[in-house]
């Protein structure tokens, strides 16, 4: 006899893009959190805390996407972020990208 265990969804969360472009102070930074329908909650993460107010974050969990978009960048919006996406079951999937923010030359 035969046993057939239904397996969970697996469920997902893709960063883009990734790696991230060069950025330069004043540029928009704007990420994109691709997740599945088992996904219940989104979360955004810098540097492992909670994202600061100066991001916008828009997620539209029926459309399955979640954006983060900081306006204009500076210095210290370089670090790792990441998107975290929680099911049903209280599991974690999570993506990260680096985003390194260079300095505007200013030409005298």
């Amino acid at each position: 006899y035969t046993v057939s265990l239904s397996q969970p969804e697996r469920f997902t969360a893709k960063l883009s893009p990734n790696p991230y472009p060069t950025i330069t102070q004043g540029d928009k930074l704007r990420l994109t959190c691709s997740v599945n329908k088992a996904t219940v909650n989104i979360t955004w993460k810098k540097d492992g805390d909670p994202i600061k107010e100066r991001a916008v974050i828009d997620t539209q969990l029926d459309e399955r996407t979640s954006y983060l978009v900081i306006a204009k960048v500076v210095e210290e919006d370089s670090g790792e972020y990441s998107c975290e996406a929680l099911n049903r079951l209280g599991n974690v999937a999570r993506s990260i990208v680096m985003i390194k923010v260079n300095r505007k030359l200013v030409l005298l």
